[in-house]
């Protein structure tokens, strides 16, 4: 009763019958068609198991390669004239399901630990047998529906037997194998001969574990106090056993969850010294003896100095960590028999943001692309009241004015920007809206001097030489004038217009005519006018939602009633219908299909913006 109803009754009946009740099923079951089952006689044991992960079947010899004899990596070979090594392998939850449980801030991490596991496993194939330094840039994201490109490189040796490690990845297509991501840079590194006498001092088998002395540290609730702070570890990553406390140091032991076999195939397996780490969060959480800050942010490893190792394959390990710096410890790994298996000089970390995380998340570049495609959309019935006061700047060609104060919107006009300034001046308030029209500019641009405009008059009129000029020369010549013009007179417009701290809150509506083209119907874009838009966009970029777009065609029946427009952002107006830019995404289209949006990718998503009610304004896609 009270108990999660049919549910705690059926497991009443399953409990029941376990213990010799007789029950009648038939009465449970009655109406239905239920089939016997046999189970295993023998008793569930509730435990998890590890598949192991398979490396894809091929023979890499047929493609002049060696197998790299890693889990992470499939395939080696040495360069013929440095000496230097490459090393591929392929990432991806389905090969190695163990990363799943690796989750840092949402996202599926390959750890730091395996890096230097891939850098010893280098030294070991280049007879280096210490890692003097590898510093991690950025992390590595494994995708949960395709794989990653890894690719480990070592340069030649050096006099000294040094030699540079570099590891890169590049994300693939979850349906096909090709590569289409750019190539990330993750680790660098150096790899040496080592000396005799590099490393810290061994343990030995005779030494008390625990240390004498050593505190037990808190730990069962060690891995949900992680969860909280963005480390969702997995049951193949919650490896730490115990941790004692001596002094300034801690003593961790950590082992591979039950029934995992391939420590063999790692020289450190990247579980374990992860798990390892693990043992420091609480010191890092108690602060000197405070109650634990669960707000801290994230920590994870950044650079690693003079990792030795002294033997491979360990599965159970005993770790000593000693602060040797703020953000810095050593450490000394042994096995659970206290036999030496590798030190750490030094382990530098450092706090990880979310939007680092963000930043790495690998995205393939099919998934980037966009085309703009024009959509046809009808018009709106007439608006019967517009909001705000507005105002027509500058000419009014298209008698705005008249369109405005027929649908009822208060309205002003000014002969130019400066007597708007005045306007103000004298008390006024700002408009709402303004609009101003450019797409007439170039019919008298050659009636203005180089000082009004920014171009060199004499200069110009001398390139045309004294001869006669085929006509396309001219008409260039003239649409280069007409361009330089109007950018430079807009570009002066709207550096005043910004430079105004009343106008913050008005929105400036430009208009343009032919400036762009929405199929192959359209004409060419007016050379002219197409840097408008180019100009105002570079603006929208710096000032969001302060400049808006709108732009006519040519066609003699396109109505210029604001009041008639729809609302869309980005207009192009065209009768019939009204167009909208949409980006979609180029792969949803064939490949061999050549248009002109097509040569147009867009890599950003396309973000609305507010645009006056009822009009068809607005502005584009900001980026």
């Amino acid at each position: 009763r009270d108990e999660d109803g049919p549910r705690r009754f059926l497991t009443s009946l399953a409990q029941a019958h376990t213990h010799g009740l007789p029950i009648t099923w038939e009465h449970l079951y009655k109406g239905t068609e239920p089939q016997r089952v046999d189970l295993p006689t023998y008793p569930f044991q509730r435990q998890h198991y590890w598949l192991e992960s398979t490396t894809p079947a091929g023979d890499v010899s047929a493609a002049g390669l060696e197998e790299a004899g890693h889990p992470l990596l499939g395939a080696g070979v040495q360069l013929a004239e440095s000496g230097g090594y490459v090393f591929t392998g392929r990432l991806s939850l389905n090969a190695h399901p163990w990363l799943a449980d690796h989750c840092v801030l949402d996202t599926v991490l390959l750890p730091g630990t395996a890096f230097v596991e891939l850098a010893l496993h280098a030294g070991a194939e280049t007879d280096c047998v210490e890692l003097e330094e590898l510093t991690l840039h950025a992390p590595l994201v494994v995708p949960e529906d395709s794989g990653v490109q890894l690719q480990l490189v070592v340069g030649p040796s050096d006099v000294g037997g040094r030699r540079t490690l570099t590891i890169h990845s590049r994300v693939q297509r979850p349906d096909d194998t090709s590569v289409q991501g750019d190539w990330l840079q993750h680790a660098t590194g150096i790899l040496s001969v080592g000396s005799p006498d590099s490393g810290l001092a061994d343990t030995g088998t005779n030494e008390p574990w625990p240390p004498a002395g050593a505190q037990r540290m808190p730990t069962a609730d060690l891995y949900e106090r992680l969860a909280g702070r963005g480390f969702a570890y997995g049951p193949a990553f919650q490896g730490l056993k115990a941790a004692w406390r001596c002094g300034d140091d801690i003593f961790a032991e950590v082992s591979l969850p039950a029934g995992h076999t391939e420590a063999h195939r790692f020289q450190l397996h990247p579980v374990l010294l992860d798990a390892a780490l693990h043992a420091a969060i609480p010191v890092e959480e108690a602060g000197g003896g405070e109650p634990p800050d669960l707000s801290m942010p994230a920590r994870m490893p950044f650079l690693w100095r003079q990792v030795r190792l002294r033997t491979a394959g360990a599965d159970t390990l005993r770790v000593r960590l000693t602060p040797v710096a703020p953000d810095a410890m050593a450490l000394i790994i042994s096995d659970g028999t206290g036999a030496a298996v590798a030190t750490v000089e030094g382990l530098v970390s450092r706090p990880v943001s979310p939007d680092q995380i963000k930043v790495a998340r690998p995205v393939p570049t099919h998934d980037h692309l966009y085309r703009l495609e024009w959509v046809g959309v009808p018009s709106g019935p007439p608006a019967t009241t517009l909001t705000g006061q507005w105002a027509v700047i500058d000419d009014d060609p298209l008698d705005l004015v008249t369109a405005l104060t027929a649908a009822g919107t208060p309205v002003d006009t000014h002969t130019d920007l400066t007597a708007l300034i005045h306007t103000l001046d004298s008390g006024a308030a700002p408009p709402d809206t303004a609009i101003l029209t450019v797409h007439h500019w170039h019919t008298h641009t050659h009636t203005e001097t180089g000082a009004e405009t920014g171009a060199d008059t004499a200069t110009t009129t001398a390139t045309r030489g004294d001869g006669d000029p085929p006509e396309w020369a001219v008409a260039a010549q003239e649409t280069a004038e007409q361009v330089r013009t109007v950018t430079h007179r807009l570009l002066t417009w709207v550096q005043t217009w910004l430079a105004e701290p009343r106008l913050t809150g008005t929105r400036l509506v430009i208009v343009t005519q032919g400036a762009i083209t929405t199929g192959s119907h359209d004409p060419a874009p007016d050379l002219t006018h197409a840097p408008v838009w180019g100009l105002i966009r570079s603006a929208q970029a710096e000032h969001p939602d302060r400049f808006h777009l709108l732009d006519l065609d040519t066609h003699p029946t396109s109505t210029t009633h604001p009041n008639r427009h729809p609302r869309p952002p980005t207009p192009h107006h065209h009768t019939p219908p009204h167009h909208l830019p949409p980006l979609r995404p180029r792969r949803s289209h064939p490949r061999t299909t050549t248009t002109h949006a097509q040569r147009s990718p867009h890599t950003l998503r396309r973000r609305r913006s507010p645009t006056p009610a009822h009009h068809h304004m607005g502005r584009p896609s900001r980026h």
